[in-house]
């Protein structure tokens, strides 16, 4: 049986992981995986798409990846709602389910693109899940990362891909559990029975643990992140604030237990379904130390991790262990990648029409030049028969060789300035940093013109900022300018060179130079010069010049 070979990218809150896998018989084969982590503010939402194409681009050029694609799109970009319509057969369904989602939405069914998953059935009521996605972003979406080589061939939601890797693990289908995914943002709970499966998706990620700890520390939410991976990835006995990270923990882990009995008991209300007999977790923030003790205490049920990555096959170019990180937080890459394999397969496709008919004609296009190659060529033989036919073919052969040296030079002049806005995109995003970083300016100078206030006698005449590229890596250099009136210990009197406290002047010239390497966006002093030719000339003043390091991870 020969294989299909697909790509998926699957976008999450936190990260991105691109696979290639062979799809055939029982199980997919998992060709290739690109896994990486996305670097922005994880509590501003509106940097996600940002920081997504940032690290696509870079991943673009270092692991080459690009070409058609199956996107899957985190939950929180996602508009989903369970409905109840009753039971009809063909195209009314989706007709029902328009009616009922307009009723119970708050966007316009023009302004989504949405589609439909079928819970269960029982032949008299159907439980469908809404699943629909703003027009607009989906769109963007799509065309942004069509500019880094990307082909979209359909969108599918990350919130019942879990569904279908379960199946992976239970073919059967009769387990009474409940999957646990935990983001960043927010955690997936699907809820499997043998009649079907139900979707619930909760507020609650790894975030909000972030969060609990910047409030408790006074750090802002990118410092508390970075505490808490690592504590989590290091002896945490020796932390200074374990005791603090613990209590959040422990907070987050019984807002997640209540969470979870809320969901189960919605559930059995709602699907008159029985409690699930085991938990299975996965996702980032599944991996907590001390989280599968907690809720198998707490649900007093059975709790493990969740990972479908054993029942894959791993080609011999995957470059990945089965048990690694990367390959247990692929349950939604995996699940994609078993649709079409697994006894009930679920899935949407929420990519925008006309971007799927650009798709079809894509496809299409090499057949239809292939066909119009072989009409063109049909009427030759007949031609030929003729000398006077032969001869128009040499002429119209020979204007076209007259005529090809001024065409190849527009097409030279066309690759030339596709070759100037490569380079000029590639220039706008090396400052994307800076443009993002506007706010490192507002707080340097807040900090440097009360540190300097309390100095005293200090003229600042010039600072700049000079940027180069050291080894293919971008640094950023602070230089500083100014003078320094000199005084008596102790005295407004300015003094002559003779009368000059060393010592005093010595402490005024390091305290000054600490003003600057004490700010958190200054890594380090690369040099100092000082002028003593005013003073010897009589004037009480001390021009200075530093030269600073800034740190490239808060640029100015």
């Amino acid at each position: 049986m020969s294989s299909t070979k697909i790509s998926i990218l699957n976008c999450g809150a936190s990260q991105f992981a691109f696979g290639v896998f062979s799809v055939e018989g029982s199980e997919p084969t998992m060709e290739r995986l690109v896994t990486r982590s996305l670097n922005y503010d994880f509590s501003e939402e509106e940097q996600w798409l940002s920081a997504t194409l940032s690290g696509l681009r870079e991943s673009v050029s270092a692991d080459k990846i690009s070409g058609e694609v199956q996107v899957v799109l985190p939950g929180f970009l996602l508009l989903t709602k369970t409905l109840r319509i009753a039971h009809v057969e063909g195209g009314k369904q989706a007709q029902m389910i328009a009616y009922e989602a307009q009723q119970n939405i708050p966007y316009q069914l023009s302004d989504l693109n949405w589609s439909y998953q079928v819970l269960s059935d029982d032949g008299i009521e159907t439980e469908v899940l809404f699943i629909g996605i703003r027009s607009s972003i989906c769109r963007r979406f799509c065309d942004e990362i069509s500019k880094l080589g990307f082909q979209t061939v359909s969108v599918n939601a990350s919130t019942i891909l879990d569904y279908n890797a379960f199946q992976l693990t239970d073919p059967s289908g009769d387990s009474e559990a409940l999957v646990v995914n935990i983001g960043a943002r927010a955690s997936n709970l699907t809820f499997i029975q043998e009649s079907g499966f139900f979707v619930r998706n909760i507020n609650l990620g790894g975030n909000a643990l972030t969060q609990s700890l910047a409030d408790a520390l006074g750090k802002s939410f990118a410092d508390a992140e970075r505490i808490k991976v690592n504590y989590f990835t290091s002896e945490r006995a020796d932390h200074s604030s374990t005791e603090i990270i613990d209590k959040a923990t422990n907070s987050f882990m019984r807002r997640l237990s209540q969470e979870i009995t809320r969901s189960i008991v919605n559930f059995r209300q709602q699907k008159k379904g029985a409690a699930p007999k085991r938990i299975l977790l996965t996702g980032r923030s599944a991996l907590i130390p001390g989280l599968t003790d907690f809720l198998s205490e707490s649900q007093r049920v059975e709790v493990s991790f969740f990972q479908p990555g054993k029942f894959i096959q791993l080609g011999s170019n995957a470059n990945v262990a089965p048990d690694s990180m990367e390959i247990f937080q692929a349950s939604e890459l995996i699940g994609e990648a078993a649709k079409s394999l697994v006894p009930n397969g679920v899935g949407v496709d929420l990519l925008p029409e006309e971007l799927r008919k650009e798709m079809s004609f894509k496809r299409k296009r090499p057949w239809i030049l292939a066909a119009a190659v072989v009409l063109a060529a049909a009427p030759v033989p007949f031609f030929l028969q003729t000398r006077e036919t032969v001869e128009q073919y040499e002429t119209a052969e020979q204007e076209i060789q007259q005529e090809l040296p001024g065409r190849q030079s527009e097409y030279q002049q066309i690759e030339n300035l596709i070759e100037k806005i490569e380079a000029a995109e590639i220039q706008v995003h090396r400052f994307d940093d800076l443009v993002n970083a506007k706010s490192n300016w507002i707080q340097f100078f807040s900090g440097l013109q009360g540190a300097l206030f309390s100095i005293g006698d200090v003229w600042l005449d010039d600072l700049k900022v000079d940027r180069m590229e050291v080894g293919g890596q971008v640094r950023y250099q602070l230089n500083v300018d100014g003078r320094l009136l000199v005084r008596q210990k102790d005295s407004d009197a300015v003094v002559a060179m003779a009368e000059i406290d060393e010592e005093l002047l010595s402490n005024r010239i390091r305290t000054l130079s600490e003003v600057f390497t004490s700010s958190r966006f200054i890594s380090e002093r690369i040099s100092m010069r000082i002028d003593f030719q005013a003073i010897q000339g009589g004037e009480p003043l001390l021009p200075f010049e530093f030269v600073f390091s800034i740190d490239p991870k808060r640029p100015l």
